[in-house]
């Protein structure tokens, strides 16, 4: 059974896929599939996060192939969780998308490639084989590289060719350390890794296979520099696919940075603490003053994405076990989080018929659902108590002056603030401010998408420790590799 339950994250989108493109010219019929298909998938992925809390890590081989030699599909707490809110947002998206992706659009494909994303980042998560990470990070690069160009309007069409260069490099920086890990080491399995590379005499070999894939995972993250191509490609495509896009993309180039920290390289503590740490700051600071900048809403909030991503990068480096729960508990609310904001974009720009929110105004007295979808999750990324950013970055800055860092403490106090600041010029623009001509009326799905998101991050506020002691359980396993290792291994002497 267990084998069957760690696939389903893979086959249950794909299926989706495959059932949504054939029923392409019936349009009611393709919506309820990929509804249908993603609630199945949450339904399953609840039931997997339950069996790994009971049982612990879920191995998979596929063909029967033990490991090294097979592809290998291992779910701990960190991956599960993953699944879980990919799932949610997949569906969220899904019902959003109903009442807001044009006709055109889905005739090009927009439900079916939808589903291979959800299935490419899924199979991000729950991969054993560093191989087979970079060939998911391509799933996802296809599949992206179509929602993001769908539609063909000039602004797509120019975010797309960057996105695709940008993105290119990473692949390229993957595949060469993960050819390098090869020569080195004689396997790619990356429990297989984490026991060799701690026995390999070639530590500088390994130093460099380090920052190599720290600067592919980190372009995929959209780190301090290499941020510049975010801005520009997520606010780009509707509102469904950038809230799509920046809850899940760029948080498998953390997953992956937190994997590799904890698995491959828990022992090479001076790149993590020295550089790292140094790029964490400039990403926060990098990420509030360009939000602080920008009166486009969009444009703002992927700002704020790149500051959370600063965050995140912190708990990375500092590596101590408190840090690894805050910043799984913080990779999972932003999650939610950024989904719900720029969902929550596309209503407000669909209401009042700008993007730009020096022309908007009006929506606290007309739009008091609306305004709650904005007001939860804008004061979470701000971390204002008690919502659930607060608590991940209460983790994030007791982890920070454990360890003696008080500088970066004082940095993410001070980005804190400053956001505080850029989300309360949107609300005094675009919502508290009067105005009576608001042109346009959105769908009620799209208004209650995003009320629902918003509604999760008040819950995970009010209520922090239904995840907390989650993410306490899943750093433990992320700071003791071998637990990792042994699930994996202990597969070798099975028939």
């Amino acid at each position: 059974m267990n084998h069957t339950l760690a696939l389903m994250p893979l086959v249950v989108p794909l299926a989706t896929a495959l059932i949504s493109l054939w029923f392409r010219s019936f349009r009611s019929l393709q919506i309820g599939v990929a509804i249908a298909g993603h609630l199945l998938l949450l339904v399953t992925a609840s039931v997997l996060v339950h069996q790994v809390w009971t049982t612990g890590t879920v191995v998979a081989e596929l063909g029967d192939w033990a490991p090294p030699f097979g592809i290998t599909v291992a779910i701990d707490l960190l991956g599960s969780a993953m699944v879980w809110v990919s799932a949610a947002i997949a569906l969220t998206v899904s019902v959003y998308a109903s009442g807001h992706i044009d006709e055109a659009r889905r005739q090009s494909g927009f439900w079916p490639i939808l589903s291979i994303l959800i299935m490419g980042v899924n199979g991000a998560f729950v991969t054993g084989d560093l191989f087979n990470l970079y060939v998911w990070f391509e799933v996802l690069l296809m599949s992206s590289f179509v929602l993001l160009s769908i539609g063909n309007q000039r602004p797509q069409v120019e975010a797309s060719v960057k996105y695709v260069a940008i993105n290119l490099v990473s692949s390229s920086a993957f595949l060469i350390a993960t050819a390098m890990l090869y020569g080195i080491t004689g396997t790619l399995n990356m429990a297989d890794l984490s026991v060799k590379i701690a026995q390999s005499e070639s530590s500088g070999l390994v130093t460099t296979v380090a920052v190599v894939l720290t600067v592919a995972f980190g372009i995929k993250a959209a780190v301090f520099p290499l941020y510049f191509w975010l801005p520009s490609a997520y606010p780009s495509p509707p509102a469904a696919i950038s809230g799509l896009f920046a809850a899940l993309l760029s948080k498998v180039g953390v997953y992956s940075l937190l994997r590799c920290f904890t698995l491959l390289f828990h022992d090479d503590q001076v790149l993590a603490k020295s550089v790292l740490l140094w790029v964490s700051g400039a990403t926060m600071i990098a990420g509030v003053l360009g939000a602080l900048s920008q009166t486009v809403l969009r444009h703002a909030f992927s700002f704020h994405l790149i500051a959370a991503i600063g965050f995140m990068m912190m708990g990375i480096a500092i590596l101590s076990e408190a840090s690894l729960a805050a910043t799984v508990f913080y990779l999972l609310v932003d999650m939610i989080v950024i989904a719900g904001l720029f969902l929550t974009a596309g209503v407000v720009e669909r209401v009042t018929n700008t993007r730009d929110t020096r022309w908007m105004g009006g929506l606290y007295e007309q739009r008091p659902l609306l305004c709650f979808a904005y007001l939860i999750p804008a004061l979470s990324v701000a971390g204002f108590p008690p919502m659930s950013g607060f608590w991940g970055k209460l983790g994030l800055l007791q982890a920070t002056i454990d360890q003696g860092y008080f500088t970066m403490a004082g940095v993410a106090l001070a980005t804190s603030a400053l956001a505080l600041v850029s989300i309360g010029q949107i609300w005094s623009r675009a919502f508290w401010r009067p105005r009576s001509n608001l042109v346009g009326q959105p769908f009620r799905r799209m208004t209650i998408a995003s009320a629902a998101l918003a509604g999760i991050t008040l819950l995970l506020g009010v209520f922090p420790g239904l995840l907390y002691d989650f993410t306490e359980r899943a750093a433990a396993d992320l700071a003791r590799p071998q637990r990792y290792v042994e699930a994996v291994l202990s597969k070798r002497n099975s028939p």
